[in-house]
């Protein structure tokens, strides 16, 4: 009976054997070079036991149908993703190098996925090895990132020690994604192996990098844990975990810091506490600090208060600064204050602080306001920018706001920039006003800027032109720029501007720029340039 039954068993398998021969040979005349290359294994798992699967009586026709999905597969069809879970664990590796071969990106994803996961529950370390082999940048982040997250369920540890070896490029990325991993379950235990690891060889910032994805999640804890840091690290740290901390939490943040003993880092960290509690309230963040007594550190924490408050609720924020007594320097460094809220306000809604700005009765400090807000609001509308600074008051307010609307102005359309400069009166604010539209048009449009300086009477303005228009292009048209240096009247400033790009061009084409030169200066400077050029 037992030999009977030995018989049958025998030629069972050579009926199937010869079977899966002749199947294969007659897929093999229409199947790609990829499917080819995987018929040996798929002969060979005749003879391989299933450790996964046992329960599969002949892992033959097994092997044939995750080999005939995997190599036509076009989508994640429920039969491809039945044929990876039919891989028998012998083939794991074949199977992850046919499916890195695939066309789909999407398909080489889940493949991946799904095999080296259960390739891990396995052979972590081939698995993983292996995963660190692909070339694909993208997916070789994925994969590695299937085996870590696989193989922290069956050993936290273990991975540690596979990544002092991994290659060296990929350690950092892989230690950061194993410690992520291993946080969300126990930081302590992240920070343990983070500091193995950095014993080993990588980067000290792994410590940090586990400390502040903790300070999000338990601030006091990680705070507590930066007293085993150096003093420097410490303070980094502490500056990120109280900033996220007093946002979410403020009254233990200002519990922890007033009982900090080390009073230069309570001065760095009480700005970064008061920012954060900003961001939700503002107005309590400036209560809790008038407590204090006018000092640097609180004046600093005040700044970044009102920075915060002017994203929210800028009027308020100018009503509360107009106190003397909250700053140091009184109405000196409010009015201080309140342009630098006037200017987050014109960032958001110039309109609005326009409005406020043109209430202030005070003639001088509402021109500061105006230029300011003008200096956002040309932003997005120059020429109406420009109608404005006409109605303001003559000084340096005023002179402040329309170089920064030229400014501007030129970098959008400097035929309208340009136009209305030339309607200033002569003199050095409309020398200043040519220099801002050549220097900033020539970047853009250096044609139609060397056209309109030839239109402008010799003298001051158009020297002024003619120097922004040299200080533009000497860096990338040397020659021309020198060229142009050649026509300034006055004879200093175009000493200045000939020699400075004569040199730069001297650099850049020695023989072209020697020969002009030499045909064109006189020989002192001719003298200047060339000696300069040839001394170490």
């Amino acid at each position: 009976m037992k030999v009977g039954r030995a018989l049958l068993v025998f030629f069972a398998g050579t009926v199937l054997g010869a079977w899966a021969v002749w199947f294969l040979g007659d897929r093999s005349r229409n199947a790609s070079s990829t499917r080819r290359s995987m018929q040996s294994i798929v002969l060979q798992s005749r003879s391989e036991p299933s450790r996964s699967e046992p329960d599969r009586a002949s892992p033959v026709p097994l092997a044939l149908d995750w080999l005939t999905e995997l190599t036509s597969a076009t989508n994640a069809s429920p039969a491809f993703l039945l044929s990876l879970r039919q891989i028998p664990p012998g083939q794991f590796a074949a199977a992850a190098e046919l499916i890195v071969r695939l066309p789909s990106a999407s398909l080489r994803t889940l493949g991946l996925q799904v095999v080296l996961e259960r390739w891990c529950s396995v052979d972590p370390r081939r698995a993983a090895d292996f995963a660190t082999k692909i070339s694909d940048h993208e997916l070789r982040k994925s994969s590695l990132a299937a085996v870590l997250q696989r193989w922290i369920l069956i050993d936290r540890m273990a991975p540690s020690d596979w990544i002092r070896s991994a290659p060296a490029a990929l350690r950092p990325a892989l230690a950061e994604s194993y410690l992520q991993l291993l946080a969300e379950g126990s930081f302590p235990e992240a920070i343990a192996q983070a500091e193995l690891l950095v014993k080993a060889g990588l980067r000290r910032d792994l410590i940090h990098f586990v400390l502040r994805d903790w300070g999000k999640k338990d601030p006091a804890t990680a705070a507590a844990w930066t007293a085993n840091l150096p003093a420097r690290e410490r303070e980094s740290l502490l500056d990120d975990i109280i900033s996220h901390w007093a946002e979410k939490d403020p009254g233990p943040a200002t519990t922890f810091l007033a009982e900090e003993k080390n009073q230069t880092l309570w001065s760095k960290l009480l700005p970064t506490l008061a920012a954060g509690w900003a961001k939700n309230d503002p107005h309590s963040a400036f209560m809790w600090l008038t407590n204090f007594p006018p000092a640097q550190p609180r004046a600093d924490a005040l700044r970044r208060v009102f920075l915060a408050w002017a994203d929210v609720d800028p009027v308020s924020a100018i009503a509360a600064s107009a106190d003397a007594g909250v700053t140091p320097g009184g109405g000196k460094a409010a009015f201080e204050i309140q342009r630098m809220v006037t200017t987050g306000w014109a960032r958001r809604d110039p309109e609005a602080a326009l409005a406020w700005a043109t209430t202030i009765t005070d003639e001088t400090q509402r021109g500061w306001f105006l230029s300011d807000i003008l200096e956002r609001y040309a932003e997005s509308q120059p020429a109406r920018a420009a109608e404005l600074v006409v109605t303001m008051s003559p000084g340096p307010a005023q002179k402040k706001a329309a170089m920064e609307v030229l400014q501007r102005w030129s970098r959008v359309d400097g035929d309208a920039a340009s136009a209305w400069a030339a309607q200033f009166p002569d003199g050095e604010l409309k020398d200043e006003a040519v220099y801002t539209v050549a220097r900033h048009w020539a970047s853009k449009a250096p044609d139609q800027t060397a056209h309109w300086l030839e239109q402008i009477p010799v003298g001051g303005t158009k020297d002024a032109g003619i120097s922004a228009f040299v200080a533009t292009m000497d860096g990338s048209q040397p020659d021309l720029a020198t060229r142009w240096a050649t026509q300034i009247e006055d004879p200093k400033l175009r000493l200045n501007n000939v020699e400075s790009a004569a040199r730069r061009w001297l650099t850049a084409n020695p023989a072209e720029a020697s020969a002009w030169i030499q045909a064109n200066l006189d020989r002192s400077l001719q003298a200047r340039i060339l000696e300069s050029k040839q001394a170490p």
